[in-house]
């Protein structure tokens, strides 16, 4: 389904960028981006809805920058694994939706970290998660 709204979107900006000759590639790899991202946050809304009984939490970024990386991992784990952004860019103000495989709620301490388009990491270490827990990354957590 999630292919099917970016297929959508891509060609409504190809259409767009067609009819305005004025237009530039970069602002067709920008409208294609913009398509991405709000199909990336709508399939995290339907994934949150459909999701009830899973273990979900909220995560925003509020370093003020554009984030290309966020890991989510159990506290004392020596490995962050996956990026969950699967390389997509996750905006200033942006809100996620994590769904946690194998949550463990004896257990519920978990790192998370950011990686911004500059590179800089932001790290919050220990956060106790519960179902439906909204954590802020912030400049404060710059590492």
């Amino acid at each position: 389904m999630l292919k099917k709204i970016i297929l959508s979107l891509f060609m409504t900006a190809v259409v767009a960028v067609m009819a305005s000759a004025q237009k530039s590639t970069n602002q067709l790899f920008d409208m294609f981006g913009d398509a991405i991202n709000a199909a990336a946050a709508a399939e995290n809304t339907m994934n949150r809805e459909l999701s009830d009984d899973a273990m979900f939490f909220e995560i925003t970024n509020s370093t003020g920058y554009r984030v290309k990386n966020v890991f989510v991992a159990r506290a004392g784990d020596q490995d962050w694994g996956n990026d969950l952004l699967s390389g997509r860019v996750m905006a200033a103000g942006e809100t996620i939706v994590i769904n946690l495989l194998n949550f463990d709620a004896s257990k519920p301490q978990y790192n998370i970290r950011f990686i911004d388009v500059d590179g800089d990491g932001y790290t919050r270490l220990n956060q106790r998660i519960r179902k439906g827990s909204k954590i802020r990354i912030e400049t404060s957590h710059l590492d």
